[in-house]
């Protein structure tokens, strides 16, 4: 896997190369051949066009930037260079427009890792100017290492920032392109490692890995196994509204090699949900009213839940009030009557009902997100709660906060947070995250955009329960869920547009990413 890292890592890694005989120079022309050979290769695909205009700063990002320009002009490219220095008069604006005229490519190398304050005065306007001519003329932005004006560990825009195309990260992956308006703000992130060693004992924040990088092992099914040696798993959800997602994430489970797989459902649903389902089977659940689950509802969920290895909780249930609660004391926490007589919130420590049949290694998506959000210290009494797979929205709901503080901090929120609540938490979006309770973070470092869609969600929870169900802990589940889901999404967009992908297109091309694996 690959250290992703903050800026005080990567110059700590710097400095020890340095001390073992590397050279600013060297180092800088080993990362201009790197970017050059970048563009050169997109500039081979058809991918971005010359001539080229190098836009450099005053620091290492622009020694990089005009070493650079020299090796793509010594290529055959037509390159034009701007070299941006700090001073109070003369304005290069007329110069940069040079630069910039009859140009199909930027290359940004204003700024790198080492800014530290907001940009101002004529550098903000060169880069809005860069930013409006990439727009105005169709052009593309390359950035060396991070995109200018993004802050590299928390990806905050630091008064303005460079909007490119793709961004060839240096060293190691800086931690601001995956977080805060990283993800908008660097395009596609080609990654350019130059050789550095890091120490045995070193921490970064997070380990990048990709669906290529990572070996998922999957059991053989061995002569005389039985079905249910194979992933035996229950999904629980569904409601009026949502009556499809606990399908999607039982079928997820079922076409990734699931033995057996059982829908939970209230029965109201039983023709809506059968009629979508083949090898899958069912198990209708007693309701507090028409497609609603209640308290009334826990008993026998809980006894179905007991008999499999693997519980996924939450796709599409509601959020009714009855819900909330049968939720709540499926999972361990009190029932409503005890919780109500004492006040909203209750103690952990009351004693529970229905401890007559203990649920397994669960999985906690969607709906069944809201409901915890809803109690007070949930994670104490919740032992085999192991997973929570929230998208931002949920995320900020369950740390009480707003979702722009959420995104602007993926790492430190899911880091603490699994910490405190003693899960591992697998934050959804651009770039996914797994945070596991001793402060490990793994980080999905490859953007699937064709995942963006209703229901794609309900496949991962479904992938993570067929591997806890085959006894994987719980964060290796949870990265195993993420790479056969990343291999799906690639097969799915080579047979129908990436713009076009549902996530029934993601189960339909499970077996085969599983074989591809």
């Amino acid at each position: 896997m690959i250290p992703v890292v903050t800026a005080d890592q990567m110059r700590s890694i710097e400095e020890l190369a340095f001390k073992s005989g590397e050279t600013v120079e060297s180092l800088s022309q080993r990362a201009a051949e790197s970017i050059a050979d970048e563009i050169l290769r997109l500039i081979r695909e058809e991918l971005l066009h010359p001539p080229v205009a190098v836009v450099a700063g005053p620091g290492n990002n622009g020694l990089d930037a005009i070493k650079t320009a020299n090796i793509l002009a010594n290529s055959g490219i037509s390159v034009k260079v701007f070299s941006w220095k700090r001073q109070e008069s003369n304005s290069q604006q007329a110069e940069l427009e040079d630069v910039l005229d009859e140009s199909r490519t930027i290359l940004d190398g204003i700024f790198g890792i080492g800014l530290s304050r907001n940009v101002e005065g004529e550098a903000a306007q060169i880069i809005e100017r860069l930013n409006s001519f990439r727009s105005e003329a169709d052009a593309r932005t390359v950035s060396i290492d991070i995109p200018s004006g993004l802050h590299s560990d928390n990806g905050k825009v630091m008064g303005a920032s460079i909007v490119a195309d793709y961004t060839v990260t240096l060293g190691y992956p800086k931690s601001g392109l995956y977080t805060g308006k990283g993800p908008e703000s660097a395009g596609v992130i080609v990654h350019k490692p130059l050789g550095f060693t890091i120490p045995e004992d070193f921490s970064p924040l997070a380990w990048g890995f990709t669906q290529n990088e990572y070996e998922v092992k999957f059991p053989e099914r061995k002569v005389g196994s039985h079905k249910n040696d194979n992933g035996r798993l229950i999904v629980l959800g569904g409601s009026l509204k949502y009556p499809g997602a606990p399908v999607l994430a039982a079928r997820a489970a079922a076409r990734a090699g699931a033995g057996y797989v059982t829908v939970a459902f209230p029965r109201s649903l039983y023709y809506t949900i059968t009629s979508h389902l083949n090898q899958e089977t069912v198990w209708p659940l007693p309701e507090a009213e028409p497609f609603t689950l209640g308290p009334a509802s826990v008993e026998e969920a809980r006894e179905a839940a007991s008999t499999y290895k693997a519980l996924v909780v939450g796709n599409g249930v509601g959020r009714e009030e009855a819900t909330i609660d049968f939720v709540l004391e499926l999972l361990g926490l009190p029932g409503p009557e005890q919780r109500r007589a004492i006040g909203f919130r209750p103690s952990p420590n009351l004693p529970k009902k229905n401890d007559k049949h203990q649920i397994p290694p669960t999985v906690v998506d969607g709906d069944g997100l809201f409901a915890l959000a809803s109690q007070d210290s949930w994670w104490v009494s919740t032992p085999q709660v192991q997973i929570l797979t929230p998208h931002p929205g949920e995320m900020a709901r369950l740390v009480n906060k707003s979702v722009s503080e959420v995104e602007s901090d993926r790492f430190g929120i899911s880091v603490s947070s699994s910490k405190e609540w003693g899960k591992v938490v697998l934050l959804k979006g651009a770039y996914p995250l797994i945070a596991k309770p001793d402060g490990e973070v793994y980080l999905l470092i490859e953007s699937h955009p064709e995942v963006s869609s209703a229901g794609t969600g309900d496949v991962l929870a479904g992938l993570c329960g067929f591997f806890l169900s085959l006894g994987y802990p719980a964060a290796d589940a949870a990265q195993a869920a993420l790479v056969l889901g990343s291999r799906a999404a690639s097969i799915a967009s080579e047979t129908v547009s990436k713009n076009c992908v549902g996530a029934t297109d993601l189960i339909d091309a499970l077996p085969a990413a599983r074989m591809s694996l």
